[in-house]
């Protein structure tokens, strides 16, 4: 009995050790490259979260067979084992190249076990390892293997990450491997030089004509072209060497420049604060909560920040591509090439986020292919994005300026009318003392029109495009008080006059004046302030309000942001109706040349298209009664035009 127990006994064991003999893999025979899906069958992987596994107890550490050749422990801090048995069955190939498809791990350690069972050290990289410290000259990790013909052994390799564990590598004879690595060097070189090129150009164009989409544009063409540097391992090879600690993490930086470059070009493409103010504020959220998630990484942890990043960019790219979906619903030829360009941009970082968040098995050299690709071809749409827009606004200009031109010559005609009714207005209530109360009820009920007429007739000179109903209504409007004053008061221009016995009060008319214009201002987000006084002048009504107008209309017009103020200063004798502005300013030079008729200065980056009238009616108005037009003196930025007007 005691025999037959000892025979199952033994059996017993023979079977485990036979069981586990059978689980490890079979060794890859090496006749030629090896590519990384070629090891399906052959890797072990073990994850070691307490620091305890040795190369001298990795025998009986507890390796299991990997299914596949790509080796994801998400985003964890353990050291990852790879073991993998291997034979040189080649002749004459000994030197040979395992090739990772990864930049830099922080911490890496590998070996190769030989018959004797004593291992050899092949490579060890750790946060204070320089790029030159490498053992081979290669921006991606790359650990050298010598393997006689015939030798069989196994090699370990243990790393950890500060990102994303996934990886993969290949197994390389040393001269395919330098003519992968020669051939994928200079596929690197034309890539960056195309997006380096476009980043200069993008670069000059903002220097040449001051627009800051071109500025957005480089940032976020900047920010792909590092982000990419990076994962290939140039960045570390050329630009930053010898820091090794920020190289672990400059996919955060390089990371967040796409996210905000990004959201800036899309915000001032799309014009979100004019058009779609909520969704500008979206935008601005996200390149603050981009920020911040960057400058969590002083109490967070990076590899956290790092997983975080890759989810925001997805949604970040979405958040682009929407917001260009939303612009096309009102204006698609302004924001065509936009749209196509972002979607795109999608696809490819989709690839990433399933690669990183869901765990796909998506190798590193399908998501950097689509990233270069999606890159060149967002690059090239982008750029017509660009010009498509610029052509549009210039032909938009071209049209505005021939409506401005119309509008200024019915503006001219109705002022004309206007200049004839404030004259017989004025006699009006000179005669409305010595007639009776009919005659005293028909001037007043000029008055409320004849305001409000005042009001329509600026609107209208200042619009650029004016509608019929807006010219119909002022015609009506005139063809009444015509005939009103035709009737009732039998006035003929003779008898008209100009002046006024008290004189102007400049405190009410500028207070009029700010009524007329505060809207157009607040369509501009531009603080409109009048100063008040009390001061009187022996100039006509309508000329004074000529004089007002026209300088108010201009500040507002060629204003882009800021303030426009409007206020008179008293000099002895005299005061000055100034009204200034925070624009792009005018010298003596230029004020002169403006204030001649139909000349209007040319400004690239000025999206406005003037008439060229107004300093011209102001000039030509005070030369009738002498008085002064000048550029106020000392002014830092914008403009400030004056005239000085005797007082009563």
């Amino acid at each position: 009995m005691r025999g037959i127990l000892l025979i199952i006994g033994i059996w017993l064991n023979l079977a485990v050790i036979g069981a586990g003999a059978q689980e490890r893999p079979l060794p890859l025979v090496l006749k030629g490259p090896v590519l990384a899906e070629e090891l399906d069958g052959y890797l072990e992987t073990l994850l070691d979260t307490e620091s305890a596994v040795t190369i001298a107890n990795q025998s009986a550490a507890g390796f299991t067979p990997l299914e596949g050749h790509n080796i994801n422990y998400d985003y964890t801090k353990g050291t990852i084992w790879i073991r993998l048995s291997v034979e040189n069955a080649t002749e004459r190939e000994d030197d040979w190249r395992l090739a990772f498809r990864e930049n830099f791990f922080p911490w890496l350690r590998a070996w190769k076990i030989g018959a004797d069972g004593a291992p050899e050290l092949l490579e060890a990289q750790d946060p204070r390892t320089t790029y030159s410290d490498r053992k081979i000259d290669h921006p991606e990790v790359t650990i050298p293997v010598r393997l006689q013909p015939g030798e069989a052994a196994d090699l370990i390799i243990a790393y950890r990450s500060g990102g994303a564990s996934q990886t993969t590598f290949s197994i390389l004879p040393l001269d395919d491997f330098v003519a992968r690595a020669n051939s994928r060097m200079v596929q690197n070189a034309i890539y960056y030089g195309m997006v380096l090129a476009l980043t200069i150009a993008a670069l000059l164009a903002y220097v040449a004509m001051r627009n800051a989409v071109f500025a957005a544009y480089a940032l976020y063409a900047c920010g792909v072209l590092l982000f990419l540097m990076h994962a290939d391992g140039n960045a570390f090879r050329y630009l930053w060497p010898d820091a090794a600690a920020f190289n672990s993490f400059a996919s955060v930086v390089t990371g967040s420049l796409i996210i905000i470059g990004g959201a800036s070009f899309a915000r001032i493409f799309l014009q979100t604060s004019r058009y779609h103010p909520w969704l500008d504020k979206v935008l601005l959220f996200d390149i603050a909560l981009t920020i911040g998630m960057v400058a969590s990484t002083i109490l967070v942890d990076t590899q956290l920040i790092k997983k975080l990043l890759v989810l925001l960019a997805f949604l970040s790219i979405l958040l682009f591509a929407i917001s260009g979906f939303i612009a096309a619903l009102s204006r698609l030829r302004e924001v065509r090439f936009y749209v196509i360009a972002w979607s795109g941009a999608v696809i490819s970082s989709a690839i990433m986020t399933s690669r990183h968040w869901l765990g796909l098995d998506i190798s590193e050299e399908v998501q950097f292919a689509s990233m270069r690709i999606v890159t060149v071809t967002d690059a090239a749409f982008m750029g017509l994005a660009i010009l498509d827009r610029f052509n549009q606004m210039n032909r938009q200009r071209s049209d505005a300026l021939k409506a401005s031109l119309e509008t200024a010559q019915r503006g001219l005609r109705l002022s004309s009318r206007l200049q004839d009714l404030e004259a017989r207005y004025a006699v009006a209530q000179e005669l409305a003392e010595s007639r009776d109360r009919r005659l005293s009820d028909t001037v007043h009920d000029l008055r409320q029109p004849l305001q409000a007429l005042r009001l329509n007739v600026q609107t209208l000179i200042n619009d650029e495009v004016p509608s019929d109903s807006k010219v119909k209504d002022l015609e009506d409007t005139f063809a009444y008080l015509d005939q009103l004053i035709a009737d009732e008061l039998e006035i003929k221009p003779g008898d008209l006059v100009r002046a006024e016995p008290n004189g102007v009060h400049l405190g009410e008319l500028m207070t009029a004046v700010h009524g007329m214009f505060q809207a157009d201002a607040a369509d501009k987000d531009l603080r409109f302030d009048v100063v008040p006084c009390a001061h009187r002048i022996a100039l006509p009504p309508l000329d004074t309000m000529r004089i007002v107008t026209n300088l108010v209309s201009n500040a507002i017009k060629y204003t882009q942001q800021g303030r426009v103020l409007m206020g008179v200063r008293r000099a002895g004798r005299f005061v000055r109706i100034e009204v200034h502005d925070t624009g792009s300013g005018l010298d003596a030079a230029a004020f002169e040349q403006a204030c001649a008729r139909s000349v209007r200065l040319t400004d690239l980056d000025d999206p406005v298209r003037g008439s060229g009238l107004g300093l011209a009616i102001v000039t030509r108005v005070a030369e009738t009664h002498g008085l002064i037009v000048d550029v106020a003196p000392g002014r830092k930025g914008g403009t400030g035009v004056r005239v000085t007007v005797p007082l009563i």
